[in-house]
């Protein structure tokens, strides 16, 4: 080997020494460099993927940690929104309570018709005009949205009397004050005899909710 490198002039040698040194870095490349930085990309891709599994799993305890205090919330909620609404009441109950109002105010029930109790969504229109008086009553009633008809009951009362138009009308305002009640329709009709009274009928909305 040592006769065949003498027998070689300095050129050849030079060309033979720069082949060696190539033939080592592209060995090197291949079997060191290359694998290593393959193993890198790996490495990397793996150690990304753990950071987003850390990153769900610190979400997904946050969430649970604080899931007792969002449920203790939302029952304050729903408890504070319910309390707007009567209990749920029986045909009988609801009878009792409109025929008092009306013969409190003087007036003379003629007949009463009671619907079934029918889920309903919270955001009735009663409630709505109710909570436009004021921000924090607005408020209430963006959250009353919220409320499923799993907890709202809605009845329908039509009701005819006779009386005054002072009397109906004194008795419209007073069950519009009433908790959960309302009265969305009325026609009233003024009696040509004087010896008899006046007449109006009212549809009204009770609205109940399971304490």
């Amino acid at each position: 080997m040592k006769e065949i490198v003498a027998q070689l002039s300095n050129r050849e040698k030079k060309l033979l020494y720069f082949l060696v040194c190539f033939l080592i870095v592209v060995g090197g490349w291949f079997l060191v460099i290359s694998p290593a930085l393959d193993k890198n990309s790996k490495l990397n891709v793996e150690y990304q993927s753990v950071l987003i599994q850390n990153t769900t799993k610190q979400t997904e305890l946050s969430q649970y940690l604080n899931a007792q205090d969002e449920l203790k919330i939302k029952e304050d909620n729903l408890n504070q929104l319910i309390e707007k609404y009567n209990p749920i009441l029986s045909n009988e109950k609801i009878d009792k309570l409109l025929t008092s109002t009306f013969l409190s105010q003087g007036l003379t029930p003629i007949s009463m018709t009671i619907s079934d109790a029918t889920p309903v969504k919270a955001n009735s229109s009663s409630e709505n005009k109710k909570n436009s008086e004021s921000d924090k009553k607005t408020e209430d009633s963006n959250k009353t949205k919220q409320l499923s008809s799993d907890y709202v009951y809605q009845v329908k009362v039509n009701v005819s009397v006779s009386g005054s138009l002072t009397q109906i009308a004194n008795t419209i305002e007073a069950i519009q004050k009433m908790k959960g009640i309302e009265v969305y329709k009325f026609n009233y009709n003024k009696s040509n005899d004087l010896s008899k009274s006046d007449a109006a009928t009212l549809e009204i909305s009770v609205y109940m909710a399971k304490k």
